[in-house]
C-alpha cells in the first residue's frame, strides 16, 4: 500500500513538472520574437528590418529606406493589395521639430512610394495622439485640389520628435482630368432627381475634389452629404463627377438599421 502511494506521488510530481516545463518553454517562444515596445515605441531587434509583404512595390521601398536613411530600422506591412499601408521604425530624432521637418521628411517618404512630391499639400495638422506622441497629417492634392481621402501620417514620440510610425493613405495619380461640365448646383440637382424617390435632402456639399480612379486617374467631383427616407432613413455621402454627372461614389455613413 505504501509503495502504491509513494508511485502515485512520484508520477504526481513528475507530470507537475513537465507541465511547468512546457508551459515555460512555449511562453518563452514568444518572449524571444521581435518585439515592438509600445512604451519607448522603439524597434528593440534590428533583425526585424522586413517587409510582412510578398509585393515588389514594398521590397523596392524598403530597399529605399535603407540607402536613404543609413543605420535604420524598419518593418513594412502592406492591407491595400500591393501598396505599402503601415511603415514601421526609423526612430530619427527631430523628424516632428517642425512642419518644415515634417514635410521634408514626407517628401523624401513619398519619392519611395512612388508619389511624387508636388502632390503633397505645403501644410501639416498636428495633434497630440496620446501622452508620449504626436500625429502629423499631410493631405495629397494636384492644382491646389484635394484628392479624396488620400493623406499621409507620420507619428512622433514626444520626446525626441522621432518618428516611428507612418500610416500610408496616399492615392497613386499618373494623370487627372480636371473637365468641369457641370457646377456644383447642376450636380446636386441631378443627383436629386436620380434619388427623387427616396425624398432627398442636403446637410452639406463642398467641391471640387479629384476622386482616384482604378486606372491610377482621377476627375473633379463634387461631394454632397445627404439624407433620404426610402427603402429606409439613410445618411450618404455622394460623390458625383463634374464632367458627365455620374455617382462615381456613395458611402452610407447612418442608417435606420445601425
Amino acid at each position: 500500500m505504501r509503495a502504491t502511494l509513494l508511485t502515485f506521488i512520484f508520477v504526481f510530481f513528475c507530470a507537475l513538472a513537465f507541465h511547468f516545463l512546457e508551459n515555460y518553454q512555449g511562453a518563452n517562444k514568444y518572449t524571444n520574437l521581435p518585439q515592438f515596445n509600445l512604451d519607448s515605441q522603439i524597434l528593440r531587434d534590428p533583425s526585424s528590418t522586413q517587409s510582412h509583404t510578398n509585393s515588389e512595390s514594398s521590397h523596392q521601398l524598403l530597399q529605399f529606406l535603407k540607402e536613404e536613411f543609413p543605420n535604420t530600422q524598419w518593418v513594412i506591412h502592406d492591407s491595400r493589395g500591393q501598396v505599402a499601408s503601415s511603415i514601421v521604425g526609423g526612430n530619427i530624432p527631430g523628424v516632428g521639430q517642425s512642419s518644415a521637418s515634417i514635410l521634408e521628411f514626407t517628401q523624401k517618404i513619398c519619392e519611395g512610394l512612388g508619389i511624387p512630391a508636388h502632390q503633397l499639400s505645403n501644410t501639416v495638422q498636428t495633434r497630440q495622439s496620446n501622452s508620449y506622441s504626436f500625429l502629423h497629417e499631410v493631405s495629397q492634392e494636384i492644382e491646389g485640389i484635394p484628392v479624396y481621402k488620400s493623406y499621409i501620417q507620420i507619428m512622433t514620440r514626444s520626446s525626441d520628435s522621432a518618428n516611428y510610425l507612418i500610416k500610408n493613405r496616399l492615392s497613386k495619380i499618373r494623370s487627372t482630368d480636371m473637365t468641369q461640365n457641370f457646377n456644383i448646383h447642376q450636380a446636386r440637382s441631378g443627383l436629386f432627381e436620380k434619388l427623387k424617390d427616396s425624398n432627398p435632402r442636403l446637410i452639406s456639399e463642398d467641391g471640387p475634389i479629384l476622386f482616384p480612379l482604378k486606372d491610377e486617374t482621377s476627375e473633379v467631383a463634387w461631394r454632397f452629404h445627404i439624407e433620404s427616407d426610402l427603402p429606409y432613413y439613410t445618411e450618404s455621402e455622394i460623390l458625383v463627377s463634374a464632367k458627365t454627372e455620374k455617382i462615381l461614389h456613395r458611402f452610407e455613413i447612418k442608417t435606420a438599421t445601425q
